[in-house]
């Protein structure tokens, strides 16, 4: 069974909140043949941030390696506190199963396509994000907006994770019968445009 965990997108979706554009699709027919150019945001969608995001120096998608498209993930179901969502009192992070990423499931994907998406979202939790590192992660998603939460302007969650080196993806669509707490073979699959610092992804869970 494959879960896919990737947002359809539109041109008429709402973006992240001064981006100047998202979507946009421009088709012509000539001679018969229908041809289309693409025009999106790196972090259009469900995507993928690189170290590059906030570190020009760093390494963007040429540095993600290929072997990292087939890997593990888990999703984890987070309650609102007054700093950003963290962890329900009942999962500990050390009774875990060893995975590659985690993915934090707050409900906020339920508002995907709406104003609200990106007015109201809260992002993790930096004690959380700071307790991740004791994992070996490659890296982390959210099924909202962004990890860092409104409004947060220093982007503490971002500059403390891509600024060692880890991955983050936004944006993640929560399959309804993806279960809490369970390791699922995991394919994320950028596109490989090296100049890049983000690229809309495709997310898929698979099970036997």
């Amino acid at each position: 069974m494959i879960f896919d965990c990737t947002h359809k997108l539109t041109d008429d979706l709402p973006g992240y909140p001064g981006d100047s554009e998202t979507l946009r699709v421009e088709s012509e027919t000539s001679e018969n043949i229908f041809s289309s150019s693409i025009h999106i945001s790196g972090h259009f969608g469900t995507h993928m941030d690189t170290p590059k995001h906030f570190f020009p120096e760093k390494s963007g998608l040429s540095g993600w390696d290929s072997e990292n498209l087939h890997s593990s993930a888990l999703w984890l179901f987070c309650e609102p506190s007054q700093r950003g969502y963290t962890l329900a009192p009942s999962i500990d992070l050390w009774s875990l199963p060893n995975v590659e990423w985690i993915f934090f499931y707050t409900g906020w994907s339920e508002h995907w396509g709406s104003n609200k998406y990106y007015s109201d979202f809260i992002g993790l939790d930096p004690t959380l994000v700071e307790d991740l590192f004791d994992l070996d992660l490659i890296g982390i998603g959210i099924d909202g907006a962004s990890i860092d939460p409104i409004p947060d302007e220093k982007y503490q969650n971002h500059n403390l994770w891509l600024g060692n080196d880890r991955y983050i993806l936004e944006n993640v669509k929560h399959p309804e019968k993806v279960e809490d707490g369970v390791a699922y073979t995991t394919v994320i699959a950028p596109l490989p445009i090296e100049i890049a610092e983000a690229s809309p992804c495709r997310v898929f869970h698979i099970t036997s």
